[in-house]
């Protein structure tokens, strides 16, 4: 028997010892109802959720006996409970013969993320050739993922990745613009008067780094950031 289960079942085993002993004649709430309620709360937890849900209740163990309730059953999420991936929702009745317990349940949370069209190799530059965007269960996604097809655009891929996988952001780099030893353009802008100078990186930089790179007239070295394939903004 799995971990869920056990601890279900010795949650259900203090409840029961303390309800009220129930007899025969003893009306049962039907398992149907507690699992009904179960679900409906969830589902009104969800309601505020800005992505799709999917959700799965749990059963409950055959053996159990519980006294019909003469109350609405009532949800709750008990201590540390989340509306996300595998989870427990309580169940409790607040009648003549109260009583509490917990039933097992799945919260799939889906969003459109970036996923690997094909094999994709280290090293690989990614566009709308090898990307394709796919609603996904991102509970399961323990990696994270990208949401942004315009961001993934042009980012290049550290490592392997299969086919169909969801791309998650450590698998990505961005493009190096500027390589350490390389020529740059260093660009100075004040108001609307632009000053452009040679110069040479002393840093590989991607879009948006802040490198160092040396003046060639002035052997100065500035830090700048890099703004485009061989250039250099600073402030002068």
């Amino acid at each position: 028997m799995n971990k869920p289960a056990t601890a279900l079942l010795a949650a259900l085993s203090i409840v029961i010892a303390a309800s009220p002993r129930i007899t025969v004649a003893d009306a049962i709430e039907s398992p149907g109802n507690i699992l009904a309620a179960a679900r409906s709360f969830l589902e009104e937890q969800l309601a505020t959720q800005d992505a799709r849900t999917e959700l799965r209740i749990g059963g409950l163990d055959a053996r159990l006996r519980l006294a019909a309730c003469d109350r609405p059953l009532q949800g709750f999420l008990p201590p540390g409970g989340k509306l996300s991936g595998n989870t427990s929702v309580g169940v409790e009745c607040a009648g003549t013969q109260p009583w509490k317990l917990y039933v097992q349940a799945y919260v799939g949370v889906f969003k459109t993320v970036a996923v690997a069209s094909g094999y994709l190799a280290a090293g690989t530059v990614l566009g709308p050739d090898n990307i394709r965007m796919e609603d996904r269960d991102v509970t399961a996604s323990g990696y994270g993922y990208l949401s942004d097809i315009e961001q993934v655009q042009g980012l290049i891929m550290k490592q392997p990745l299969q086919d169909g996988r969801v791309i998650p952001p450590q698998a990505v780099t961005k493009a190096k613009l500027v390589r350490r030893g390389e020529s740059v353009v260093i660009l100075s802008r004040n108001g609307g008067i632009e000053v452009r100078m040679d110069g040479s990186a002393l840093m590989d930089g991607t879009e948006g780094d802040r490198i160092k790179v040396r003046n060639s007239k002035s052997k100065r070295v500035i830090e700048g950031r890099v703004e485009a394939p061989g250039l250099v903004m600073v402030s002068m």
